[in-house]
C-alpha cells in the first residue's frame, strides 16, 4: 500500500473542512435522490487526498482507498469492521468519548490518536469526524490523515529541545540567548551566577547585569563590532549580581546565523571571581613563599635529583658570596667542592630515598668568591603534588659566629686554667653548703694542703669556729645575690696573714645561684709599705709646717746677720765690742742651724750640691766624733770603688752627725757603732713604698749595739719634737731633719730596731749623674764691686740691711718693695740695672713671676734669686728658666759677695774679713 504524500496539518485541515461544506450542500438532495447522491458521495471519497470513511452502527460502511491503506487493510476487509478495533488500546476511551460527543450533535475539532495496523504498526492519524446521515441513517462521516512522520518529528523535536535544555541546564555557566541585547532565554545556571531566576530575566536586556551604564555601553560595542568579524569572541569583564556584590565573569559569545542581522547570539558567562581571588591568593602565597624564603635568616636550598640547585636563597648569597644567577643549575660539587669528601653526597641520596637527616657540623669553602666558614645542615626529600621525591631541600645553618665563640670559649677555658693554675691570688669555689669544690695552686701553698685535702672542707675546718662565724655571715649575703669585698685578718700556720677576699654568686644556666666564686689576695705586705706610706706622707705634712717657720725665721736672721756683718767691717779686732758681736754671730749661726735642720726635715735643707765620696765624708766625720765619745766603739766597712753621688757636704755630714749622736745616746753604757757602705741597685718593688726612683744608689748604714726602740718609737723616730730623751737633753729635730735632708737628695731611710737587740738605719742615696767629685775650699773674703743692683724684699728688715750691705760692698743701690714696684723700676731703669737680687716669696706677686716680667723687658737680665726656703719647687723651677743663681737666707756678707761676683761674671776687688 502505497503511503500518501505528506501535507501539513493546516492543509488537512482545511481539506477536510472543504469536504464537509460540500457533503452538507449535498446532503439535502441526497436524501432526496438516494442513490444518485451516494454514488456521488463515494466519488468524492475515492478522489480525496486523505483517508475518508464512514462509519455506520459503529463499523466501517464505507471508506477510501487512503482510509484502507492508513490501516494496512484492503477495502473489503474493513467493511464490516468495527471502527474501534484497530485504535490503539490507550487511546480507545478517547474516542468513545469524542463518538459520544458527536453524536450528540457536536462536531469534533480536528483530533490525534493512535491506530494500530494489520502489521501491528501504530500510526498516529489525524481526523475530523461530523454526523451525517447516511442510508437513512445516522452515520459519522471520517476524515483522516497519517501524522506519524510528523509526530516522529515533534517528538525527536522535543527530544532535542529536552536534550538542549539539559544540557544547557547542565552547563554550570550561565547561559543566555540575546536578540538585540534582550534576553530571550536563560538556563538555570543564571540564578547561580548571577542571583536572578531565569524566568525574571526573560525580556530584560543585559543592562542589569553590568555596574553601570558607561561599561554596558563599552561592553556592547567591544562585542557587537567583534562578533560582526568573527563568529565568536571572549572577555573578561566586569558585573553585577541581583544582590549588587560585584562579580568577574569570563564572558564567551557566538553569534547565530552568518550575520548579525538578528543581532541573535548565545552568552556564556562563567563566573571566574573565585579563580581569579584563587589565583590572587596564589600568585600572593608564591610572592611570600618567594619573600619568605629570601629573607629567611637560614639557608633554603633545593637541589633535583641530579643535585643541581634549583633554588638559592639570599641568605646563601651572602653566605657564599655567589649571586642566584651564577648558581642555579651547577652541581652542588662544583660549587663546593669538597663537599663530597666530607659525605654530603651520601647525605643528599639518603634524602632521595626519603629520610630526613642531620649533617655533623662542617667546614665551607666556596673557590669562586674565597668565603670560608662553618655551616650545619638538615636534608629532606622535596616532593611533587603527586608525592614523588623529585629532589632534596636543605636547610643551612651558618653556624661560624658559634664555631669561633666555641674555639674562644676554649681558649677562653684554657687562659681561665692557666690563670687559675699560675695566679698569685688564691681563687676558689664553694657550693650552696659552703665546701670548697675547687682551689687553685696558690690556695694549696698558701694553707700547706694539697687540693684533695682542703676540697669538701668549710672556713670552720681550716681556719676555725671563729672564723668560720664572720665568712659565714659574709657567704650568706653571696647566696643571696650580693657581692661582697672584705679584708680581714687570720692565723694560718702559725703567721698573721691579712687578706683582701672578694666573693661573687655563680649562677647556672636558668639563672639560679649555685655557689660561690672568690679570690683572695695576701695583702700582708701591702698593709706594712702602705703604714711606711702614711708616715712618709705624715712627715710630709710636718715638714711643709716646719719649713713655713724656718722661712720667716731666716729673714729674722737675715736682717740681725746684717747688721752684725756691717758692725764687724768696722770694727777692729781690738774693740772692747768686737767680743760681743762675735758672740751674737755665733748665736746667728746656731739659730740658722736650728733652722737648717728644720728645712732638713722639710726636704728644703739642699744649698750647695757637688758630687760627693761618701766614704771620705763618713771617715772624716765619724774620726771626729770618736776622739770626743771614747766610750764606743766605731767601725767602719768601707765599699771599694763606692759611687759618688750628688750632695750638700754640709747637710750629709750634719745627718751622720745626728745618726751618731742617736746611736751614742742608745748605748749609755758603751757598745759598738758600725759603719759601713754598699754600693745597691733597686727595683721598682723596693723604691715605690719610698716615693723614689729605682736605680743605682749608695747605701749607708750604721748600726748600734744599744737598747733599741718597740713598736710605737719606730713608728714616730722621724716625727720633729718627738724624743725619748729627758728634759735639756735634745729638741727631737734631728732626726726629723736627716729625713728631710735625705728625702731632698732623693734618698730614703730605712730602720729596724727591736727592743734590746739594738738599732739599724739605712740611708739610701742616688748616685751621681758626673760621678767628679770637687774639693775646694772657700776663701774668707769679701769681693766688692761699682755695679748698680736693684735688691727687692717684702719685709723691711731684710730690704733696709741689705741695701747697706750692698752699699758698703761698694755697689749702687736701688731697692723695691715688692714686685710691681721692682717691674716699675726695672722698665725705667733696664739700661741702668746691672743685676737684680729677688726675694722669691712675696704676697701680691711672687718672684718667679717678677722675674718672668723682667725678662720680657730684658731677656738678658741678671738675677739672684734669695730664700729662706731651700733650693727646691719652686726656686729649681725659676732657675731652669734663666735665673741665674740662688742663694739662702740668712747669708753672710761674704756669701753674698761671692754670689755677686759668680753671676756678674768679672773680676773684683778682694778685702778679708776680720
Amino acid at each position: 500500500m502505497a503511503v500518501p504524500s505528506r501535507k501539513t496539518k493546516q492543509q488537512l485541515i482545511e481539506e477536510i473542512e472543504a469536504l464537509r461544506r460540500q457533503l452538507d450542500s449535498r446532503e439535502k438532495p441526497r436524501r432526496e435522490e438516494p442513490a444518485e447522491s451516494l454514488q456521488l458521495y463515494e466519488t468524492l471519497a475515492r478522489s480525496s487526498h486523505s483517508g475518508v470513511y464512514v462509519i455506520l452502527d459503529g463499523r466501517f460502511d464505507f471508506l477510501n482507498d487512503k482510509a484502507a491503506m492508513l490501516a494496512g487493510y484492503a477495502i473489503d476487509e474493513m467493511i464490516g469492521m468495527k471502527s474501534i478495533d484497530i485504535v490503539h488500546p490507550d487511546d480507545r476511551e478517547s474516542i468513545r468519548e469524542e463518538a459520544r460527543a458527536m453524536l450528540k450533535g457536536r462536531s469534533s475539532a480536528p483530533y490525534e490518536y493512535r491506530i494500530v495496523t494489520r502489521d501491528g504498526l501504530v500510526r498516529w492519524v489525524m481526523e475530523t469526524v461530523t454526523p451525517i446521515r447516511y442510508k437513512g441513517k445516522r452515520a459519522v462521516l471520517g476524515n483522516s490523515m497519517d501524522i506519524t512522520a510528523q509526530k516522529e518529528r515533534g517528538r525527536r523535536l522535543q527530544d532535542l529541545e529536552a536534550l538542549e535544555a539539559s544540557i544547557l541546564d547542565a552547563i554550570p555557566h550561565a547561559v543566555l540567548g540575546l536578540a538585540k541585547r534582550r534576553i530571550i532565554f536563560a538556563n538555570d545556571a543564571v540564578d547561580a551566577v548571577f542571583g536572578w531566576r531565569p524566568g525574571d530575566l526573560i525580556g530584560k536586556t543585559t543592562g542589569i547585569l553590568y555596574r553601570s551604564d558607561e561599561e554596558y555601553a563599552d561592553i556592547g560595542r567591544f562585542l557587537y563590532s567583534t562578533l560582526r568579524r568573527q563568529r565568536t569572541c571572549s572577555a573578561e569583564i566586569p558585573c553585577r549580581r541581583m544582590d549588587g556584590r560585584e562579580i568577574v565573569v569570563r564572558l564567551h559569545a557566538s553569534r547565530i546565523g552568518e550575520t548579525l542581522r538578528e543581532g541573535r547570539i548565545i552568552a556564556v558567562y562563567e563566573d571566574i571571581t573565585q579563580r581569579r581571588r584563587s589565583e590572587k591568593a596564589l600568585r600572593e602565597s608564591e610572592r611570600f613563599n618567594k619573600e619568605l624564603i629570601s629573607s629567611a635568616n637560614e639557608g633554603i636550598v633545593v637541589y633535583d635529583r641530579d643535585f643541581r640547585f634549583i633554588v638559592w636563597n639570599r641568605f646563601m648569597e651572602e653566605l657564599t658570596g655567589l649571586p642566584a644567577g651564577d648558581v642555579l643549575g651547577m652541581s652542588a660539587f662544583d660549587v663546593f667542592p669538597h663537599s663530597r669528601d666530607q659525605g654530603v653526597e651520601v647525605l643528599l641520596e639518603r634524602a632521595l630515598d626519603g629520610a630526613t637527616i642531620a649533617s655533623p657540623d662542617l667546614t665551607y669553602y666556596v673557590p669562586q668568591s674565597g668565603k670560608t666558614g662553618w655551616i650545619s645542615g638538615t636534608y629532606a626529600p622535596y616532593r611533587n603534588s603527586r608525592g614523588e621525591v623529585v629532589g632534596v631541600i636543605a636547610m643551612v645553618h651558618d653556624i661560624t659566629e658559634r664555631k669561633l665563640a666555641e674555639e674562644a670559649l676554649r681558649k677562653s677555658e684554657e687562659n681561665f686554667r692557666a690563670i687559675f693554675e699560675t695566679a698569685p691570688d688564691c681563687i676558689f669555689i664553694k657550693d650552696r653548703a659552703l665546701k670548697y669544690v675547687l682551689v687553685n695552686p696558690s690556695v694549696e701553698s698558701l694553707f700547706g694542703r694539697t687540693s684533695a685535702e682542703i676540697v669538701g672542707l668549710s672556713d670552720g675546718e681550716l681556719f676555725g669556729e671563729a672564723a668560720e662565724r664572720r665568712t659565714r655571715e659574709m657567704d650568706y649575703r653571696v647566696l643571696d645575690g650580693e657581692m661582697v669585698e672584705v679584708e680581714f685578718s687570720e692565723i694560718i700556720n702559725g703567721a698573721a696573714v691579712t687578706l683582701h677576699v672578694v666573693k661573687a654568686p655563680m649562677f647556672d644556666d636558668a639563672g639560679q645561684i649555685t655557689g660561690i666564686c672568690g679570690i683572695a689576695r695576701d695583702i700582708t705586705q701591702t698593709r706594712q709599705l702602705e703604714a711606711q706610706l702614711l708616715q712618709a706622707q705624715k712627715m710630709e705634712a710636718i715638714g711643709t709646717l716646719a719649713g713655713g717657720i724656718a722661712h720667716d725665721f731666716n729673714n729674722l736672721l737675715m736682717g740681725i746677720q746684717g747688721h752684725i756683718s756691717l758692725m764687724l767691717m768696722d770694727t777692729s779686732s781690738d774693740h772692747p765690742h768686737g767680743a760681743h758681736l762675735t758672740g751674737v754671730e755665733d748665736m746667728i749661726r746656731s739659730g740658722a742651724t736650728l733652722t737648717r735642720q728644720l728645712l732638713g726635715f722639710a726636704r728644703g735643707g739642699k744649698y750647695e750640691v757637688k758630687p760627693t765620696d761618701l766614704n771620705d765624708l763618713i771617715r772624716k766625720s765619724s774620726d771626729m766624733f770618736g776622739r770626743t765619745k771614747k766610750e764606743i766603739k766605731i767601725t767602719r766597712r768601707e765599699q771599694d770603688g763606692l759611687w759618688v753621688v750628688d750632695a750638700d757636704r754640709g747637710q750629709i755630714e750634719q745627718v751622720l752627725l745626728n745618726m751618731y749622736v742617736n746611736a751614742w745616746q742608745a748605748m749609755p753604757g758603751g757598745g759598738e757603732m758600725t759603719l759601713s757602705t754598699q754600693n745597691m741597685i733597686l727595683d721598682e718593688l723596693f723604691v715605690k713604698p719610698h716615693k723614689a726612683k729605682p736605680g743605682r744608689y749608695v747605701k749607708i748604714s750604721i748600726t748600734d749595739t744599744g737598747i733599741g726602740m718597740d713598736e710605737p718609737t719606730r713608728q714616730r723616730v722621724f716625727e720633729p719634737f718627738f724624743t725619748t730623751k729627758g728634759r735639756g737633753r735634745g729638741t727631737g729635730l734631728g732626726l726629723a731633719s736627716a729625713y728631710g735632708i735625705i728625702r731632698n737628695h732623693g734618698g730614703f731611710i730605712t730602720l729596724y730596731s727591736e727592743r734590746g737587740h739594738g738599732t739599724a738605719f739605712n740611708l739610701y742615696l742616688p748616685v751621681s749623674a758626673s760621678g767628679a767629685v770637687v774639693d775646694a775650699a772657700l776663701e774668707r773674703q769679701v769681693i766688692k764691686g761699682t755695679e748698680t743692683i736693684l735688691i727687692v724684699d717684702d719685709e723691711d728688715i731684710v730690704l733696709n740691711v741689705g741695701v747697706e750691705v750692698l752699699k758698703t760692698l761698694g755697689y749702687q743701690v736701688l731697692a723695691a718693695r715688692g714686685g710691681p714696684e721692682a717691674i716699675e723700676i726695672y722698665r725705667q731703669k733696664a739700661g741702668e740695672i746691672d743685676m737684680v737680687i729677688l726675694d722669691m716669696i712675696m704676697p701680691e706677686m711672687g718672684g718667679g713671676r717678677v722675674f718672668d716680667a723682667m725678662k720680657d723687658i730684658n731677656p738678658s737680665v741678671k738675677v739672684l734669686l734669695a730664700s729662706g726656703y731651700s733650693l727646691n719647687g719652686q726656686a729649681s723651677n725659676i732657675l731652669s728658666r734663666g735665673c741665674g743663681g740662688f742663694i739662702q737666707k740668712p747669708f753672710s756678707i761674704i756669701d753674698l759677695s761671692k754670689k755677686i761676683r759668680e753671676i756678674l761674671g768679672q773680676p773684683a776687688e778682694k778685702r778679708a774679713v776680720a
